[in-house]
């Protein structure tokens, strides 16, 4: 009895679930058992039908998704029982009630709905197998088009996960069929569907069965609105596989587009979906103009603000280019040609890229961390990817690794809402011959690390390469490529592959700068040279212009990305190949030289003219060259972002060169850079710091001088990205430019090393690491680890130019490697001689020896070589601009590069200055203030030389413009600078070289040491007039910066001397430092190096420690400073 009750009250309990308002008319006094007759599988978006036979009495039926939602059905009565048909919207199990006429229910049938799997024609596609746990020898997986055909495909196995691979040739409904031998397994749909983007170029495959006579084939394409669309067949023979014919056409419009394709008697519609033009955030894009509108209009943001846009001519077609910054819909509205006619709005869905096989993070808006949320990644065939979700500074970070390149989706399901952030998994790509890495996710091998892992890195031919897989301090995979092309990076734990990543190894080009590509091997020696012919296509897939030079091919990229020269012999393509474009990178405050080269020089060249825009598309100062082979622009840029210079010709715009201006940071040493963030936003918003591969770096939001900051540690050279987001939305961006080190040959260096960069919680711990340097002919040279100021510090001392590594090791293990940049050092105006390394010379013709240099703008600068004492070669040289420099010596069969540091002549104040000025007929020259001012100054002869005399006023950059006669020849730089000691104040005006009172008292100032690194700085106003103060530590050069918002106002040197003291007399130094004095001691060491007596004393006056010493001998004598047994600081004191 009390089965008979339970059964009763579960079957009440079912009907009310099913239908809560309903009033049951009849319940049944016999037990009630639901069962399910069928278990039925469909495809999200299909429509499906389920057929029930014998089953009596069903009068309704009631569908419901995942969530409890009812689905729309339709129910049919047959004389064998049911059909229900339906269109499924949402995956996962669904429940298909079926009810009497009354409302019980007579049965319920358990329905899953799978992802509506796709693929898309022509294109490469790797799905998922399900049914498979593993692939064995027996498995096998038939693909059929909607012909019935069965087309090539293979199982592979991709973190673990079976997959099939095929490349769909023909739209429509393919079906993948599973088989262990001879069994069939299972049985499911695949939609393939011909897509286009709106914009870009697309070729729809004519049918086989259309092409009997190639030459009666014709095209209409007709558009969502049944607007026609010119359309053109063309022979496309794209490889073997492919039909001989194809329709080409640009949509400018997205949506369900018809392309009729007839042969004269037979006609067949191809279905096209044509997708808003993809652009990935923060690159460069353009979007084509059709051809019956007019270049203008406004490129709106998925808020509705406005982005700057520039109209380029790409093979005689206006474009409008821009770089978009927000993820979403972005529009742009064209004016009609048509007067009066209603403008066009075309939609442009912008993504955020992301790496195959790299980590990435992708931050969310805030009010995902207070409610219930759920997050989906879907990759391209609709499969889902894993995911999770991170706080990171209180605001939530959606993490997961793409596994196939292609558009993903994110869907963030809050409630009944859902919101969709486009997403474009890209393979990484790595520059051609240089050692390259590709990350592993934190999360594989979290727990332990099997003893049997290896990786494998395979080349373009399958052929495996040598790799090194590295597990401290970072899981990474090393290579070097030799070859261009695709690339597989697998992790193997024995001989099972468990994390499989595609690499493209790619040559680079300079974005804007003639681009020279050599044809293959194949091409050279097995196809004549009239049957070649290239086409070039730019990352949005619109043609270049390109030509054929002797065995390479010139192109000019207009904008970063990946450009495809595809080569050609006769109507068969052989070969493509990929070249990444790399936008020139320059720095801010600091002039660059751009060219602005032409294939094809016009023959007005008086009409030709340059300009510079920067970020906010403002026009800025800079000085256009055209007498060169070349067309130059310089120009100094203060802030950072893209700025875009711009060759035009009349009104027409020939050539534009994006520029990368960023900051400055050095590899190892903390940075904190000034960002344009709210000062109230400073806690909550979310900042995030990408290497040059796309990696996460540890950073986190400060504050310098009262501003918002954000500091870091690189830990490689290249372009860094700093981004900070609000609520899930980007509101600033600055790009970072890293570079190694710097020192020059001879110098003591020391190298300032963070404790985050040597993975050590506190400066004491150098102690546990080992170093090394080994310099470019692979010797290790002396070096040791410091404390500095309380920062860790590299000591060691260059004695030849070129690359050094240095090696930081724990125990067995290194856990960090920088280069550092060792140069020549040299000055402007100055003659210099660098000497070539003997190991260099080895394998060198010394009677065919010839030097170039070239100055930090690439132009060349005389140069000789000449023998010394020893009979070695030397080039010697005048430098005129202060920089990098690049010398070369060459004899016809090989190259050496020698680095050389050219720094500024300096000067002090008050004093009179003597500069060097190269010599020539009717020399003359003027020196030009700061301000531009010239002032008076006389010439002179010294050592046969001459030289040019004066005495600056002020401080700051003073110019001496050398003329022979009217020409001018040259211009060189001198830095006035203010003297200062190490361990005395230094007072001076905040510095400003602008006309007006541009000063006030908040005006920002920043003071750096000649490390590099910020010191603390006191303002205070003297007389009425804003100044500064600070206290040198060590002597060099210390550069003083001050600002109004954005833009640098002035920029003056002090230049710190070492304590200057009397020999055989008490002499009492300040110690810099804010020890307390029972923690000092202080050793004193004489020119010799022999310790000498030395006493810490409080200065009565200041209240402050200083160093008492008596000199015995003039010279150079070391104070090392220690704070018990920590070596704090160095002071060299010059006895006289």
């Amino acid at each position: 009895m009390e089965m008979r009750w339970s059964n009763l009250l579960l079957f009440l309990l079912e009907n009310i679930a099913w239908k809560s308002s309903l009033v049951l008319k009849k319940i049944y006094t016999a037990p009630f058992t639901v069962e399910a007759p069928v278990s039925k599988n469909v495809s999200v978006g299909k429509p499906s039908s389920i057929s029930i036979n014998d089953i009596p009495k069903v009068e309704k039926s009631v569908l419901k998704d995942p969530s409890g939602n009812e689905v729309p059905s339709v129910l049919q009565i047959t004389p064998e029982g049911v059909t229900v048909n339906f269109v499924p919207k949402t995956a996962g199990p669904h429940k298909l009630g079926l009810l009497s006429d009354d409302g019980c229910l007579i049965a319920e049938v358990p329905i899953t709905a799978a992802p509506l799997l796709k693929a898309v024609v022509g294109s490469p596609s790797s799905l998922e197998v399900p049914q498979l746990v593993d692939i064995k020898p027996t498995h096998s997986v038939v693909i059929v088009d909607p012909s019935g055909n069965p087309i090539p495909t293979s199982l592979e196995t991709i973190d673990g996960i079976p997959r099939a691979k095929f490349i769909p040739l023909v739209p429509g409904e393919h079906k993948i069929e599973v088989y262990e031998g001879p069994s069939k397994l299972a049985e499911y749909p695949v939609e393939a569907v011909q897509k286009a983007s709106v914009g870009s170029p697309s070729h729809v495959s004519v049918p086989s069965k259309l092409q009997a006579d190639p030459k009666s084939v014709s095209a209409t394409v007709i558009d969502p609105n049944g607007n026609e669309l010119p359309a053109t067949i063309q022979t496309s023979p794209e490889n073997v596989d492919t039909p001989k014919q194809s329709v080409s056409f640009v949509p400018i419009c997205p949506g369900p587009h018809t392309v009729q394709v007839t042969d004269g008697v037979n006609k067949l519609d191809i279905p096209v979906e044509v997708d808003p033009q993809t652009l990935l955030a923060e690159q460069p894009s353009t979007v084509l103009v059709p051809e019956d509108c007019s270049p203008g209009g406004v490129v709106k943001d998925p808020l509705g603000n406005e982005v700057p846009f520039t109209v380029v001519n790409r093979d005689g077609k206006p474009s409008l280019e821009f770089t978009p910054t927000m993820i979403g819909k972005h529009t742009v509205v064209l004016p009609k040609k048509e007067s009066n006619a209603v403008p066009i709005e075309i939609p442009v869905n912008v993504s955020q890229p992301v790496c195959v096989g790299q980590e990435a993070h992708l931050p969310l808006p805030t009010a995902v961390s207070s409610s219930p949320v759920t997050c989906v990644i879907k990759d391209p065939s609709g499969a889902i990817v894993p995911s999770q979700i991170q706080t990171i500074n209180g605001q939530p970070v959606l993490e997961f690794v793409p596994k196939q390149p292609g558009a993903h989706v994110a869907e963030i399901h809050t409630g009944d809402k859902i919101n969709e952030i486009p997403l474009v998994a890209i393979p990484k790509h790595v520059p051609l011959d240089h050692t390259s890495t590709i990350s592993l996710p934190d999360a594989l091998l979290a727990d332990s690390i099997p003893e049997n892992l290896r990786s494998v890195v395979t080349d373009p031919k399958g052929n495996e390469i040598p790799s090194t897989l590295m597990l401290t301090p970072k899981k990474q995979v090393e290579f070097t490529p030799t070859t261009p092309g695709p690339y597989i990076s697998t992790i193997f734990e024995g001989s099972t592959p468990i994390l499989s990543t595609p690499v493209v190894v790619v040559p680079t080009v300079s974005t804007g700068q003639v681009a020279e590509v050599e044809l293959p091997a194949e091409v050279i020696n097995n196809i004549p040279k009239e049957n070649v012919h290239v086409k070039v296509e730019d990352p949005s897939g619109l043609q270049v212009p390109s030509e054929i030079r002797a065995d390479k091919v010139a192109f000019i990229p207009s904008a970063p990305g990946t450009y495809n020269v595809n080569i050609f012999n006769g109507p068969k393509k052989t070969a493509s190949i990929p070249v990444e474009s790399i936008p020139k990178v320059a720095v801010t405050d600091q002039p660059v030289q751009v060219s602005l080269p032409l294939l094809t020089t016009p023959k007005d060249v008086d009409k030709l003219e340059g300009i510079v825009r920067d970020p906010e598309g403002k026009e800025i100062p800079s000085v256009f060259n055209k007498d060169g082979t070349t067309p130059t622009l310089t120009f100094t840029p203060h802030k950072p972002g893209k700025h875009t210079a711009t060759l035009r010709h009349g009104a027409d715009a020939l050539t534009s060169v994006p520029i990368t201006v960023a900051e400055t940071a050095v590899v190892a040493q903390p940075t904190t850079l000034p960002i344009s963030v709210p000062l109230s936003k400073i806690e909550t918003a979310l900042p995030i710091v990408k290497d040059p591969s796309g990696e996460t770096v540890p950073c986190k939001l400060t504050q310098l001088n009262g501003e918002p900051a954000i500091s870091f540690t690189p830990t490689s050279p290249g372009l860094y990205v700093a981004e900070i987001y609000d609520d899930g939305n980007k509101i600033s961006r600055v790009p970072v430019s890293v570079t190694e080190p710097k020192t020059t040959v001879g110098k003591s260096t020391l190298v300032p090393l963070s404790t985050d960069f040597l993975q050590i919680s506190e400066p004491s711990q150098i102690d546990t690491l080992d170093v090394a340097v080994v310099d470019p002919s692979g010797a290790t040279i002396p070096a040791e680890l410091k404390i500095k100021d309380g920062q860790p510090c590299l000591s060691f001392t260059p004695k030849q130019p070129g690359t050094h590594n240095l090696k930081i090791l724990s125990g067995a293990d290194k856990i960090a490697q920088i280069p550092i940049n060792v140069s020549v050092g040299a000055e402007t105006a100055k003659p210099t001689t660098v000497p070539v390394p003997a190991r260099s010379l080895a394998d060198m013709e010394p009677d065919k020896l010839k030097s170039v240099v070239k100055d930090p703008m690439g132009n060349e600068v005389p140069s000789t070589i000449i023998k010394n004492s020893e009979g070695r070669p030397e080039i010697s040289f005048t430098p005129i601009k202060p920089g990098p420099h690049k010398a070369e010596i060459k004899d016809g069969k090989h190259t050496v590069e020698i680095p050389i540091e050219v720094s500024s002549q300096k000067s002090t104040v008050g004093k009179p200055a003597h500069i060097n000025i190269p010599d020539a007929k009717n020399v003359k020259a003027v020196v030009l203030d700061p301000k531009g001012n010239e002032i008076p100054s006389k010439m002179c002869v010294s050592d046969g030389s001459p030289q040019l005399v004066f005495t600056p006023k002020q401080l700051g950059d003073h110019k001496v413009a050398v003329y022979s006669g009217t020409e001018k020849i040259s211009e060189i730089p001198v830095i006035a600078t203010q003297s200062g000691a190490v361990g005395k104040p230094v007072h001076t005006a905040v510095p400003c070289n602008l006309e007006g009172p541009q000063v006030s008292p908040a005006t920002k100032v920043e003071v750096t040491d000649p490390s590099g690194k910020k010191i603390s700085v006191t303002k205070e106003v003297v007389k009425g007039k804003p100044c500064l103060s600070f206290v040198p530590k060590q002597p060099g050069l210390y550069k003083v910066t001050s600002s109004e918002g954005p833009q640098k106002i002035g920029e003056i040197f002090i230049n710190a001397s070492p304590p200057t003291i009397e020999t055989g007399k008490s002499s009492s130094i300040p110690i810099p430092l804010e020890q307390p004095l029972e923690k000092l001691s202080v050793i004193v060491t004489d020119p010799s190096g022999l310790e000498i007596p030395s006493q810490v004393l409080i200065d009565e006056m200041s209240g402050k420690p200083t160093l008492s010493i008596v000199p015995k001998a003039p010279g150079l004598y070391q104070a090392e400073i220690f704070s018990g047994l920590e070596k704090i600081s160095e002071i060299p004191i010059v006895a006289t």
